[in-house]
């Protein structure tokens, strides 16, 4: 396989900069009603007519999890000699003969595929595979003293130095307060899974949510109408947000 390539997840942005416009560029309606009634009926899940913040929830993870699962298909085309869209640690193993690193790095990729293989049948589906690539490829770049998590040091050294209006200080307030939210635990430091959280796009698309929710749910009983949803793009405070680029996405995604 030779070098490690990318993933090709997100990059560390915080999360204001990720798919927004400069400040004070425009962005013209383009979801139709139909779209919004086309992705309402995705999000309502059970289909009694209400999309429920648990129901929306359910959708983005999944949409995100496929999502990785394309990204990481030209590196499991090498990897998944039998073609059956897992990965055996057999399969790992063998790719990593290949591989550039020394023989202590490779005794310990070895051993981290055994901590994402939840089931230990010594086989990753097709979810604990973008996991693990997500950690190989990506979390061990930023961890640089190799200790198994990011200190805020090393999670803001992977922020850019400037935002699009060039304010560093900005940028490295908001990196600090995206790594406070990822920080489940409160321990300071992020394990792989919270990074994954972040890496996989999951973390982003759930705060979509919220802001679509907070702004969009008028009766506040934390479920949406179709009606709701069509309003909304009626609403100032609903354009050039992340809610609004997250929605554009998702429909096109389902290609409404």
């Amino acid at each position: 396989m030779g070098a490690p390539r990318p993933l090709g997840a997100l990059l560390l942005l915080p999360l204001a900069l990720r798919g927004r416009p400069a400040r004070g560029q425009t962005v013209e309606r383009v979801m139709s009603s139909g779209q919004m009634r086309g992705i309402h009926a995705v999000l309502d899940a059970d289909g009694d007519g209400q999309a429920s913040l648990a129901e929306s929830t359910a959708y983005v993870e999944r949409q995100r999890m496929a999502v990785g699962l394309k990204q990481a298909a030209s590196i499991m085309e090498v990897m998944d000699t039998d073609r059956d869209g897992r990965l055996s640690f057999a399969e790992f193993e063998h790719d990593l003969e290949h591989w550039k690193h020394s023989d202590e790095a490779k005794a310990e990729l070895k051993d981290e595929f055994a901590s994402f293989d939840s089931d230990k049948d010594a086989i990753l589906d097709s979810t604990e595979v973008v996991a693990f690539l997500s950690f190989v490829f990506r979390f061990r770049k930023h961890d640089a003293d190799g200790d198994g998590s990011l200190s805020v040091k090393e999670w803001l050294k992977g922020v850019p130095k400037a935002s699009p209006m060039n304010d560093e200080k900005a940028t490295k307030k908001e990196g600090k307060a995206i790594f406070r939210k990822l920080d489940m635990d409160g321990n300071h430091k992020l394990s792989a899974a919270e990074f994954f959280a972040y890496d996989s796009g999951t973390f982003a698309a759930k705060e979509a949510l919220r802001k679509l929710y907070e702004v969009a749910d008028t009766d506040t009983n934390t479920h949406l109408s179709v009606d709701e949803l069509v309003k909304v793009r009626e609403s100032p405070k609903f354009h050039n947000t992340n809610a609004y680029y997250h929605l554009k996405s998702w429909i096109s995604f389902e290609e409404l």
